[in-house]
């Protein structure tokens, strides 16, 4: 029984260890999208357009970011990023940094 005593106390402080280190998690994004008029002023044959194109200044992209301190002077963090076109939906090739 002592021995039960002992265990449940040890696993009752390292969950408390546990409980103590702070994450932080953000979810994070960018949407660019605009419209572009294309005039061909009598060039061509071809009709004026206008079309909705993604990223004419930036890349559209979503994420997820956060850090875990793992002690007072040590901390992982991480990034998760990828890219998409806002006018489709589709995906565009990502990234993964680790800090």
């Amino acid at each position: 029984m002592k021995t039960f005593k002992y265990s449940l106390i040890i696993s009752s402080l390292l969950v408390a260890c546990s409980v103590q280190a702070e994450s932080a998690v953000t979810i994070y994004g960018r949407i660019d999208t605009g419209i572009a008029y294309d005039n061909y002023g009598g060039d061509t044959h071809k009709d004026n357009t206008i079309t909705m194109q993604s990223g004419l200044n930036t890349a559209s992209r979503i994420g997820i970011k956060g850090i875990e301190e793992i002690t007072d002077d040590l901390s992982v963090g991480f990034r998760l990023e990828n890219r998409f076109a806002s006018d489709s939906g589709a995906l565009k090739g990502g990234c993964l940094v680790l800090k």
